[in-house]
């Protein structure tokens, strides 16, 4: 069973970032290749993308840091 890790991070939906990320990565290969280089899985429906990566509880803040740093990079 999996334990709940409140990272307390995200982009709300109805945030401004969101229409200008999701125009800037319209084209899922580039979006493909940033979340690889960071091993995190993306998943896209519409204008929803959603990031997620699967780690052991013990690894939780490396992981929510790899995260992060795959949004930034997105957002550059």
């Amino acid at each position: 069973m999996s334990h709940i890790v409140n990272l307390g991070s995200s982009v709300l939906w109805s945030s401004m970032l969101r229409p200008l990320v999701y125009l800037k990565f319209a084209c899922t290969f580039e979006l493909q290749a940033v979340t690889e280089r960071h091993s995190v899985v993306f998943h896209s429906f519409a204008d929803n993308t959603q990031l997620s990566i699967s780690v052991c509880i013990e690894d939780i803040y490396s992981a929510k840091q790899t995260v992060t740093d795959c949004v930034l990079d997105i957002q550059c």
